[in-house]
């Protein structure tokens, strides 16, 4: 570890050094931790300027009941994702949690819920679903109840991905098969679109102090940033400045038929 100092404030966004506990950080892992965000924020900048794909980030959300009323496991709508590999960076952010319940109410004057039970009963009402529908398709999209993050970006480690489909009768195949069907079911139930892909149990990874020998997919050691691009292999890293390039030129310009 190289000489430990005073660090300013900048080099975690701010927050007093009382909160940091700035003696158990070096000099050297603070400019570290800076160019992390540094790099972060221009990598935001990059992608978003080319309009590179972006995929669905949510929350899930375990069955339970509302108001006495049974409701389904779903995926609720967080924001979108730039997907770097083992990391994901955030690309839009969920103003509130009903969002999407209002833009759905405001094209049928109904629960967003109850347009999802509609639609999978095969209602006949097309014409006022089809408003919710592209309200809601607006809405997962980013485009709608979606806005651009403040200030600081923010990072997670990738968890979990489906894909929205619509509901089907259960199969009588493995257990793994039939929870997977019913995740893809879930994701139908946020309202996303069917065939959006959807990232779930994504780990927030915190751009602070905490990086400092941190055992997940991004960590500080010695003054460099390193990516973990194998999560289960301590040893798996890699410089994360160059595979952040690596995998943002990928998304502004993907190879040919990608």
């Amino acid at each position: 570890m190289g000489e430990r100092r005073a660090i300013p404030r900048e080099a975690f966004g701010g927050r007093p050094l009382s909160e940091q506990n700035p003696e158990a950080v070096s000099y050297a892992d603070a400019a570290a931790i800076a160019e992390v965000r540094a790099r972060l924020s221009d990598a935001v900048a990059a992608l978003s300027t080319a309009g590179a794909r972006t995929e669905a980030l949510a929350e899930y959300l375990p069955a339970g009941r509302v108001l006495f009323l049974p409701r389904p496991e779903r995926l609720r709508p967080l924001g979108t994702v730039w997907r770097l590999g083992v990391l994901l960076l955030l690309a839009t952010w969920a103003e509130a949690e009903d969002s999407t319940s209002r833009a759905s109410k405001g094209s049928t004057g109904r629960a967003s819920e109850d347009w999802t039970s509609r639609a999978s009963k095969g209602s006949t009402r097309r014409s006022s679903e089809d408003s919710a529908s592209r309200a809601l398709e607006r809405a997962a999209r980013g485009s709608a109840a979606l806005s651009h993050p403040a200030g600081e970006p923010r990072l997670f480690a990738t968890g979990s991905l489906t894909r929205s489909h619509e509901p089907g009768r259960p199969t009588f195949v493995a257990a793994s098969a039939e929870r997977r069907r019913q995740l893809r079911v879930a994701a139908f139930r946020g309202h996303y679109p069917p065939g959006t892909s959807v990232n779930f149990d994504a780990r927030p990874i915190p751009l602070d102090e905490s990086l400092v020998g941190s055992s997940g997919v991004l960590t500080v050691r010695d003054g460099r940033a390193y990516v973990r691009w194998r999560p289960d292999d301590p040893d798996a890293m890699t410089d994360f400045a160059a595979y952040l390039a690596e995998r943002v030129a990928l998304l502004v310009t993907p190879p040919e038929g990608a």
